[in-house]
């Protein structure tokens, strides 16, 4: 069962995630919300509660500037 405070919407766009711990790391965003995100990466765990930015481009066919989330790993 679901416990979030508000609906996600499915999505598909690449994204780079930036962790202190980690450093740069390659992923997909399967889903957004009001309240966060879920992104796929190939065999990375990211560790929980890390801070972590995830930069990506809205419309990739359009040139517009990257845009960047500040966040933190909950699962």
């Amino acid at each position: 069962m679901e416990h979030r405070c508000a609906a996600r919407k499915p999505v598909e766009i690449d994204v780079v995630v930036s962790c202190p711990r980690m450093g740069l790391v390659r992923g997909r965003a399967v889903n957004v919300g009001l309240g966060g995100m879920f992104i796929e990466t190939d065999c990375v765990v990211m560790p929980m509660h890390a801070p972590v930015t995830v930069a990506f481009q809205p419309c990739p066919d359009e040139n517009l500037v990257c845009m960047q989330a500040a966040g933190m790993v909950v699962h």
